[in-house]
């Protein structure tokens, strides 16, 4: 699977695509470059995991247990993980993994959903439409 990982707002809100069938070996991948650029980033720094273009996956209960559970120290640093995931199974698996982490999250099957959650968690980020028109300059400059 290809993970394309960028700020959608320096330091504050990571942006993650997934493209392909996800393996175990990706689950590392992004819990690892999600951990580095929460560590980078200014508090409290969010994370979109956005599996919009994955087309399936190769996980279960076991992989995403391995992968989480006790992996993932809290931070200070950490705002929510919000998952936008068309798929059901997705969202169980996104829902497992935030148990195992213990971290705050939320999934939607919308971008524009996700965007307008963290915007009325967070009320230090731009608004609604601004956070659109950042993931568009990034979707079309990168995707």
């Amino acid at each position: 699977m290809a993970v394309k990982f960028d700020w959608l707002i320096k330091d504050r809100v990571i942006y993650s695509r997934t493209i392909g069938v996800g393996r175990k070996d990706d689950l590392v991948f992004m819990r690892e470059t999600a951990i580095a650029m929460i560590a980078a980033g200014t508090p409290p720094v969010h994370y979109i995991a956005d599996a919009t273009y994955q087309n399936g996956h190769d996980l279960g209960f076991r992989d995403m247990r391995e992968v989480f559970l006790n992996r993932i120290e809290p931070s200070p640093k950490r705002g929510w993980t919000v998952g936008v995931l068309p798929s059901p199974m997705l969202r169980l698996l996104a829902s497992l993994a935030g148990q195992f982490g213990r971290f705050p999250q939320r999934e939607f099957t919308a971008i524009e959903d996700a965007l307008a959650f963290l915007v009325q968690q967070d009320d230090t980020l731009p608004d609604h439409e601004a956070l659109m028109i950042a993931y568009r300059l990034l979707d079309e400059h990168y995707y």
